[in-house]
């Protein structure tokens, strides 16, 4: 079904132009991560003012198939997301996810180093699994209820199980907080910072989309 208010040819290209627009700035900043420094978070360098790595940092990752894993995520999620959330409320979760982790590197002392968008990617997917939820409660629509349900409740079972296996707990020898899963560093407090944060801003966003429409 089309977003509403949208032509469903004009939704489409909207959603193809977000994850397009997505990949190439994904991939232009790991390009240029090869060349400029002080692009990834590293405690010391924040901490002596380089403050604009908090999101910088979600732009670059560790390596091209980081990268490449977060892109094909996002492409992903935008695509199953058409017709069941507004871009600007996935907007809205996916900047409230670069928010909440910018906020969890920033004040955990621990983490020593960042890069990557997949705690950012938590908040889009937890944001419009929020939204779908609350929407289609208030329209009685048992179909977007379940899906809403069933999208947070996968987000629970497998922030549940990275607590169970022990990523978030571990230490990864060198004091960074982060752990390898499949080779790429995991830092569990940005997978539920990035979740809450957007699941606070897609919610506003939806409050106030309701108010102006």
């Amino acid at each position: 079904m089309a977003q509403r208010g949208q032509p469903a040819g004009s939704s489409w290209r909207c959603t193809v132009a977000f994850a397009g627009g997505f990949v190439l700035l994904t991939l232009a900043a790991q390009a240029w991560s090869d060349h400029i420094a002080n692009l990834r978070f590293d405690r010391g360098g924040f901490e002596a003012g380089a403050f604009w790595t908090l999101l910088t940092a979600q732009w670059v990752h560790f390596g091209s198939a980081h990268a490449a894993l977060n892109v094909a995520m996002l492409v992903l999620m935008v695509l199953a997301l058409h017709g069941w959330v507004r871009l600007r409320i996935q907007w809205a979760a996916l900047a409230g996810g670069y928010a909440g982790v910018a906020i969890a590197i920033a004040s955990d002392p621990h983490c020593l180093y960042y890069a990557g968008a997949s705690g950012a990617l938590h908040g889009l997917w937890a944001g419009s699994a929020a939204a779908v939820l609350v929407a289609h409660s208030h329209e009685r629509q048992r179909a977007g209820v379940w899906l809403g349900a069933a999208m947070l409740a996968a987000l629970a079972f497998k922030l549940g199980w990275q607590a169970w296996s022990g990523i978030p707990l571990q230490a990864a020898g060198d004091g960074s907080g982060l752990q390898l899963l499949a080779g790429i560093p995991i830092y569990y407090s940005a997978h539920v910072a990035g979740a809450l944060g957007g699941v606070v801003a897609a919610l506003l966003a939806n409050v106030f989309l309701r108010r102006s429409a």
